[in-house]
């Protein structure tokens, strides 16, 4: 047995009072004269034995009331586990009001039994405690903590929402909610049906708080849903039939017949039935021919039920004209490389002598390539420096007999090298199809594909330059193609001259066109579909001021996205909305297609046993069988085995016996 204020029972020398009363009598006693003593020596003599022993009786029963008050106001308790800790509970509960959540398991809805565990977790705690409840809509960052009351009517508000957060994110936000509270206990609850996607346990380590598991048990669902879409080519040119690859899963247990709907323009076109076995996926393309108008919308559809928040998926996209290029020779005009641009039949190809460029030009180029220059002004690297910054491309070709100019552009740009050329052969071995340039460009294995040679090359230390990424690798490590995030725009230099003296890449056409295809379309806005709830960003080239400079996308509802201004431009920082999927536009600036997070789809969740594998002394597990009477189990866990209750009334207890002993002693 322990004590939660022990210093209290000091104060059980309060026994000493009735002790003393007892042993000195100071009841004044009044003589009264009888004529005949005889009878009262009868009366005397017969009970002198049971008056000592009530005596004796009422000064016990006043020295257990004394210590039963005492022992009360200390408040002893016996341990059940753990380390009971005075002061406030501050506890955090998520409660997980995603849409699996939503979700009817037997006869009742899984957010709505969350909400009832909820709140027995809120009443096996006392009057003082504090709490905060966070969701997927909202981490609790920032939020002040709630009383019971208050917490309570917080609950009772909270519904299923589009945003998907991992335990590991919650936890976080947990972490920094605690570390602004006060001294005592911090308590974590997690409520959720513990998704595989989602409940990344392994997160959960913190030995300053206990975690609190509480797992609602449902049964595994059948889902098929449409995972993803997106264009094979970058841009969508008008009147060209783009193919729009997408992706549908069964996450069945069973085989499904999908019917697959496209919807554009007006009109709803039946896909290929998808005859798709139990747990499998497939991919599958449709051709898009745009008509001609600056932004195009279309949805794609299947009808699964009952869970359907996943059978529609949105894209957006812009088609294109021709992008003006712009070369700036050192003389003569490189023909493979002019070549190279107009066969796409998507650039208009303007060759300008490095003596003659027009600098104000610039910034209607969204890709400028310096083809083999001796040398650059600093008024050309300061325009190139501007144009960056509005988000033009710039490719650099060095010359192979002056070093000049690669080395004032390397210290401009920060390329990690100083333009020297040595003359070996070398073979580029790699290509980096992880980034958006070579990306989704090669279909299957590369092995047999044809790479540049070279006979003369720089010597690039790209990893001592920031934000440098190698695109093409020789043999010897060294990078042929680089590319340098500055700014808005990109910086790519190749290692090696364009001429067909010293490399091939001009005659390599396999290499070369998406090179200069993607980097002349990578300002353009490739994406085709935002997910909702997911930290995101584009860009816009134009700032607005005052209350007209709020920008708003209307669609299926209103809302206003979190908006940056810099450098001439907005920022629309999209991720904290919890909106409805579809198309909206934003005032002048096009069409955006939102959709809800797949991770909700794969409805597969942990085992009770999963979940309680990594129980320990700080991770407790509330099964079903405990979550019947979770109040008051909390309040035992919470306090331990606590008897003051029980001294109150032994100590009311013993005062009634005393002054029943007394009255009868009268």
């Amino acid at each position: 047995m322990k004590f939660l204020f022990p210093a209290f029972l000091i104060a059980s020398l309060a026994i000493a009072i009735p002790i003393i009363i007892h042993l000195f009598n100071f009841r004044r006693y009044k003589k009264v004269h009888f004529t005949n003593v005889a009878f009262l020596k009868a009366i005397q003599q017969s009970s002198n034995s049971r008056k000592k022993i009530n005596k004796w009786l009422v000064l016990l029963l006043r020295c257990l009331a004394v210590l039963a008050l005492v022992f009360a106001f200390a408040q002893p308790y016996f341990e059940t586990k753990g380390k009971i800790t005075q002061g406030v509970n501050y506890n955090i509960l998520y409660l997980d009001n995603s849409f699996s959540m939503g979700s009817i398991s037997t006869d009742h809805n899984l957010l709505e039994e969350g909400k009832d565990i909820a709140l027995q977790i809120i009443n096996g705690y006392g009057a003082d405690d504090k709490f905060m409840i966070l969701t997927n809509d909202n981490q609790g960052i920032g939020n002040s903590w709630l009383n019971k009351e208050e917490v309570v009517f917080s609950l009772k508000e909270k519904i299923t929402s589009p945003q998907v957060k991992t335990f590991g994110s919650i936890f976080h936000s947990m972490q920094q909610s605690f570390k602004l509270a006060g001294q005592g206990k911090h308590n974590a609850f997690f409520i959720s049906d513990f998704q595989e996607n989602t409940a990344d346990l392994n997160s959960l380590k913190d030995t300053s708080i206990q975690v609190n598991l509480v797992p609602i048990q449902t049964t595994t669902m059948s889902n098929a849903y449409i995972d993803t879409a997106y264009f094979k080519d970058l841009v969508s040119l008008p009147g060209v039939a783009n193919k729009l690859v997408y992706k549908v899963v069964n996450d069945g247990s069973k085989s499904s017949t999908i019917k697959p709907i496209l919807k554009f323009n007006g009109s709803n076109k039946p896909l290929p039935i998808i005859q798709l076995g139990a747990g499998k996926s497939i991919i599958d393309t449709v051709p898009i021919l745009s008509t001609g108008s600056d932004y195009q919308s279309a949805e794609l559809v299947i009808n699964d039920n009952p869970i359907n928040f996943d059978d529609n998926y949105f894209i957006a996209w812009k088609d294109v004209k021709k992008a003006n290029v712009l070369i700036i020779n050192e003389n003569n005009v490189n023909r493979y490389l002019t070549t190279a641009l107009e066969s796409s039949r998507l650039f208009n190809v303007a060759n300008e002598e490095i003596s003659r460029v027009n600098f104000s030009r610039f910034s209607s180029f969204p890709l400028i390539v310096l083809n083999e220059l001796k040398s650059v002004s600093t008024g050309l690297i300061s325009e190139l420096k501007k144009a960056i910054d509005n988000g033009t491309n710039i490719v650099i070709f060095p010359n192979a007999a002056s070093p000049g100019a690669i080395n004032q552009l390397s210290q401009a740009f920060g390329m990690g090298t100083d333009g020297q050329m040595v003359t070996i052969e070398s073979k580029v071995q790699s290509i980096n199809k992880d980034d958006v340039i070579f990306q989704n460009v090669f279909e299957g294995k590369t092995i047999g594909l044809k790479l540049p040679v070279t006979q003369r090359n720089l010597k690039i230390n790209a990893k001592m330059s920031s934000g440098a990424i190698s695109l093409l690798t020789y043999r010897d490590g060294y990078p042929f193609l680089v590319k340098y995030g500055r700014g808005i725009g990109k910086v790519y230099l190749c290692a090696a001259p364009i001429d067909p003296l010293y490399s091939d890449l001009v005659k390599n056409g396999e290499v070369l066109v998406p090179f200069l295809f993607k980097a002349g379309f990578s300002s353009l806005r490739p994406q085709v579909a935002f997910t909702i709830g997911k930290n995101e960003s584009f860009e816009i080239n134009q700032v607005k001021d005052g209350q007209d400079g709020i920008l708003k996308f209307n669609g299926p509802q209103t809302f206003i996205p979190e908006q940056l201004q810099r450098n001439g431009r907005t920022i629309i920082q999209l991720g904290n909305e919890s909106i409805l999927p579809g198309v909206y536009s934003l005032e002048n600036f096009g069409l955006y297609a939102f959709n809800y997070d797949r991770k909700e789809s794969r409805m597969r969740f942990l085992s009770l046993d999963n979940v309680k594998s990594i129980e320990n002394d700080h991770i407790k597990v509330w099964d079903k069988s405990t979550q019947q009477n979770l109040a008051s189990i909390i309040h035992e866990t919470d306090l331990g085995l606590v008897l003051w209750k029980y001294l109150l009334v032994a100590a009311l207890l013993f005062l009634l016996a005393e002054t029943y002993f007394i009255r009868k002693k009268g």
